[in-house]
């Protein structure tokens, strides 16, 4: 065209795996102390499509407060690809942010935990995407596994460009 040089797109980039330091302070696990009267145990597993556990993930976790503002924390995947927070029991849901190997923008979604007809959020699923956000409870740990593909792929959320 012209003489001028056509080039092959250059291929997307890709998130990680290099979040040591964005992690230098482990209390970031912990949004409220061990003896707040609604504190519990927010667990779960990192999946990618083959249900595979991703050892090397970044999971961010944002709680709404009753009184107004959040809660903020950030934990990586262990070697089991688990995540751990101590948050509070109160409210209907966490957001939780995932930075990944592979990834080449952060998935965000959302963790019930409790079912809320006035969430419109919630209310705008069908049940077999809903059941993709429910936590389970077992005592005083909520779990919940993300997954990033494939069966039972978890619901993710595009954030608002306004």
């Amino acid at each position: 065209m012209n003489g001028a040089i056509t080039h092959d797109p250059t291929p997307g980039q890709t998130a990680g795996p290099f979040f040591g330091m964005a992690l230098p302070n482990p209390e970031l696990t912990d949004l409220v102390s061990p003896d707040h009267p609604d504190a519990v145990t927010l667990t779960g597993l990192v999946l990618d499509g083959d249900g595979a556990p991703l050892l090397d993930a970044l999971v961010e976790v944002w709680q709404p407060r009753s009184s107004g503002g959040v809660r903020w924390g950030r934990c990586p995947t262990d070697v089991d690809g688990r995540y751990r927070f101590r948050i509070s029991a109160e409210g209907d849901w966490v957001t939780l942010v995932v930075f990944a190997r592979g990834l080449t923008d952060k998935l965000i979604t959302r963790a019930y935990l409790a079912s809320s007809s006035e969430d419109a959020l919630w209310a705008g699923l069908t049940p077999e995407h809903r059941d993709t956000l429910r936590v389970s409870e077992h005592g005083n740990e909520r779990h919940f596994d993300i997954r990033l593909q494939g069966a039972d792929e978890t619901v993710f959320l595009v954030p608002r460009q306004d």
